[in-house]
């Protein structure tokens, strides 16, 4: 009966209500029946140990910034009491009051500079709107409790909940977290949690409390504090800053003041910028020797393939979280949000592995039988960006680790969300959460899903295909859209899409990742793992690297021009279809072509303009000025960008989509989609800021309109080839063809190999001015420190320069020798090495 109550694991349910409840979930959540993962036994006692190198990295990251610290107090304080006691003398009636004051106030000006850096905050990183404690959630704090206790750490101080594919620990800093230790709260990303195994979670949390555990935290957070510190004085332009070049401008007779005092302002913010540098690549050494031991916390916790498994989902999770952001951005734009974003990202995972063609994407490999200690699931790549500002070791190198000493351990491979208490209630209230500024009420589950299964049924989608219409342009290789109808091409013997497509389609993505990895290496933006150079099975020296990338780039030319063959005899085959219908159906067919070769090569050539202008904005203003020529060169960037901009905005009452594609884009012209005519002025020096700071949103606008089209002509055309290719085969006729759109007779276009070229290196005076190199660096630190030198020397006492003259200097050694012998340095090692691990 409708009224007949029953009780379920302590609920009150009606009958009615049986039907809606998610028992997966709710069975899961039964306090009593949740066991937690089991430790891996025999586990050797000091297989978190801190090692060696960890210890060696943790002292020389400390050491270099207690020396920056000493630099950074001493010139701060040095110019603060030159100040005070060459400004009073010059009060009280020096000899030389004026140049007592000069020099006085020019120390002021510099301790001004140097103690403003120290007045900052920065807030944790981590999201602090979504917290959750013992009372909302007891069985997540119940397993983090055991999680903490087995991993020998802490508990966190706070515990916040975020939709991301991420864990981490974060705290607030500032200056006072030099003396006072900060407290550490907690992260979980559900998105992540979504993905994973109660045994891969755990081994994610436990890496993070080995982190909570690690007193060289204090490291990380003092040479954080340090970075903030510099930062505000080294790229930071304030009124001080203004005030001095205010005094450069005036009479000559005074200008020179404010050059010297800009000149040094440099010097400090050179021999800092130096320092810090170094201090921060110690301890980017020293966080990833972090990494590595809280891996191994991990291992003690979990074993040796828990956290490695974890580690493999997180790309796959990423990158189905990144559509979904996008999906669930394109469902907002027409109204609807969304009551479970996370059901969303797990249909996307689906999606892929339909698309991909591998059931297996996003899913750990099974783990043999016997060898698991060999075993390995990440490899290494033929290059890898330089690890030395890396904080986290590459894959390969945390799976060697983990394995190293290989501990074996039972796998829970139950879902992660059964570690929270209602995971379909915090499913909604996270997804409410996101949505929580916005006045849309979220559609039922199985709309979204409806609509985001419609997302991935376009035509180019279809794996009928073998991805040839996957990441990859059919017109970007001509400039002439009727090129792509060569009567000349001979017929496929196999059929149109054939299965060696597949593999060919792959070859041609291996090609591209080799030729860009070798030559990013040629460019020293990537280095080999091990400083040793492979070349598909072989050790190559460097200077051979050309021949390299000239033998895979004929390869890569190769497969291109076998893909783009294949794609002529495409729309060649389906043209000669088509115009056995009618001549009006190939008429239509090329028309379709020609959209599309306007919407692809219009999208590329903004892309790559504003490319260029990218590339242009970060070397004119390398060195924090824009010298004239350098304004020219930016002024004639950004001139190209803004009349291609207006050239596609100027389109868009001429070009018009045929209905069918008009239909696709949701529309009913495309000035639609283009919705106003470009209004942003040609650039000039006068309005550069200006242009450059509205440009982005025209740029964007014109991009996702064109791409939107690009996807829409494309789908039409392969549906049309489909339709054309049944009749025929059917030996039907489709019907009457549909009325074709019209294309501007000219517009630009940018033909693949002809793209704008960048520059990737600065010149001398650039490279000076940034250090960029280790010449470049000690030539301006040389320079820096000189003229630092020289400041100091003018605002010592002069009783001072007599004593030194008349030879006291010679008594110091001794004294402080003395001086040095009376500390106890045991003690003081010992509570150094106490603090930082």
């Amino acid at each position: 009966e409708p009224w007949l109550e029953v009780e379920f694991h302590g609920k009150r349910l009606s009958n009615g209500s049986l039907f809606c409840w998610d028992f997966s979930m709710e069975v899961a959540a039964s306090p009593q029946e949740f066991t937690f993962p089991k430790k891996p036994e025999n586990v050797p006692k000091d297989l978190a140990k801190a090692t060696a190198r960890y210890r060696f990295h943790a002292w020389l990251a400390m050491g270099g910034l207690m020396i920056f610290g000493l630099v950074y107090v001493g010139l701060t304080a040095w110019f603060s009491w030159s100040a005070y006691r060459l400004l009073g003398s010059a009060i009280g009636g020096s000899y030389n009051p004026l140049a007592d004051s000069l020099k006085g106030g020019g120390a002021a000006i510099l301790a001004i500079f140097l103690i403003k850096g120290l007045f900052f905050r920065r807030t944790g990183s981590g999201s602090k709107d979504f917290q959750v404690t013992a009372e909302t959630e007891p069985r997540l704090f119940e397993f983090l409790k055991q999680v903490a206790s087995e991993a020998g750490a802490p508990r966190p101080h706070k515990v916040f909940l975020s939709p991301a594919v991420n864990a981490c620990v974060f705290y607030d800093l500032s200056l006072l977290n030099f003396l006072f230790p900060t407290r550490k709260n907690l992260e979980i990303g559900l998105s992540l949690v979504n993905v994973l195994t109660i045994s891969e979670l755990k081994a994610v949390l436990a890496h993070e409390f080995g982190h909570f555990a690690q007193r060289s935290m204090a490291v990380g957070r003092w040479v954080y504090t340090a970075q903030q510190v510099a930062t505000q004085l080294i790229y930071h332009r304030d009124f001080l800053d203004s005030f001095l070049g205010f005094i450069s401008r005036i009479d000559l007779r005074v200008a020179w003041i404010g050059w010297l005092l800009q000149l040094i302002v440099w010097s400090i913010r050179s021999i800092l910028d130096t320092m810090l540098s170094l201090v921060m690549l110690a301890e980017r050494a020293l966080s990833r020797e972090m990494e590595f031991q809280a891996d191994l916390v991990a291992v003690s916790t979990t074993g040796s393939d828990a956290l490695i498994h974890g580690l493999y989902r997180l790309q796959a999770a990423d990158q189905a979280w990144q559509e979904a952001t996008s999906f669930l951005s394109e469902q907002l734009q027409k109204g609807h949000a969304t009551e479970d974003v996370f059901s969303v990202q797990s249909r996307i995972l689906e999606h892929q592995r339909k698309i991909l063609n591998d059931d297996d994407f996003g899913r750990v490999p099974d783990l043999p039988e016997e060898g698991r200690d060999g075993h390995r699931i990440f490899t290494p790549e033929l290059a890898q960006p330089p690890q030395m500002w890396s904080t986290h070791p590459q894959n390969h190198l945390r799976e060697a680790n983990a394995k190293k000493t290989y501990i074996w351990a039972e796998l829970d491979s139950r879902s992660a969300w059964e570690i929270f208490e209602h995971p379909q209630k915090l499913r909604r209230e996270m997804s409410e959460h996101l949505f929580k500024d916005l006045e849309q009420k979220p559609q039922s589950m199985e709309a979204t899903l409806a609509a985001l299964d419609d997302s991935y049924s376009k035509e180019f989608l279809n794996p009928d295909y073998r991805g040839a219409y996957l990441s990859r342009s059919i017109v970007d290789h001509t400039k002439n859209p009727e090129d792509l109808f060569d009567s000349s091409q001979p017929a496929m013997e196999e059929g149109l899409y054939p299965e060696s497509l597949t593999d060919e389609i792959e070859k041609l993505r291996n090609l591209r990742e080799e030729v860009a990895l070798l030559k990013a290496l040629r460019n020293r933006t990537y280095e080999s793992p091990d400083g040793k150079i492979r070349f598909r099975g072989e050790i190559i020296r460097r200077g051979q690297l050309g021949d390299a990338i000239e033998t895979v780039q004929k390869e890569l030319d190769s497969a291109n021009d076998h893909l783009r063959d294949h794609d002529r005899r495409c729309r060649c085959k389906h043209y000669e279809l088509a115009c056995g219908f009618s001549r009006e159906w190939g008429d239509y067919l090329k028309k379709l072509v020609g959209l599309h070769h306007y919407a692809d090569h219009g999208m590329r050539n903004l892309i790559d303009m504003n490319r260029k202008l990218e590339n242009t904005i970060a070397v004119v203003t390398a060195d924090g000025n824009v010298s004239g020529r350098e304004l020219k060169r930016l002024l004639a960037d950004a001139t190209t960008l803004h009349l291609a901009l207006k050239r596609v905005y100027g389109d868009r009452k001429t070009l018009k989509p045929d209905g069918q594609v008009l239909q696709r884009l949701d529309v009913e012209a495309w000035d639609k989609v283009l919705d106003e005519d470009y209004k942003l002025p040609s650039p000039s020096a006068e309005n550069i800021s200006d242009f450059l700071q509205h440009v982005d949103g025209w740029l964007h606008c014109a991009i996702s309109s064109l791409s939107d089209l690009n996807n829409a002509s494309l789908e039409q055309l392969l549906v049309i080839e489909a339709l054309i290719a049944e009749h025929s085969k059917n030996e039907t006729h489709p019907g009457p063809a549909p009325l074709p759109g019209v294309v501007p007779a000219a517009y630009d276009t940018l033909v693949c190999g002809d793209e704008r070229e960048l520059q990737t290196k600065l010149n001398l005076w650039d490279r000076f001015q940034t250090a960029s190199g280790f010449f470049a660096g000690s030539a301006r630190f040389l320079v820096s420190f000189g003229m630092l030198a020289g400041a100091i020397y003018i605002t010592i006492p002069e009783v001072w320069i007599e004593w030194f003259q008349d030879g006291n200097w010679r008594n110091v050694g001794p004294a402080l020798l003395e001086w040095f012998r009376a500390i106890d340095w045991s003690a003081l090692l010992s509570n150094l090495k106490q603090r930082i691990g």
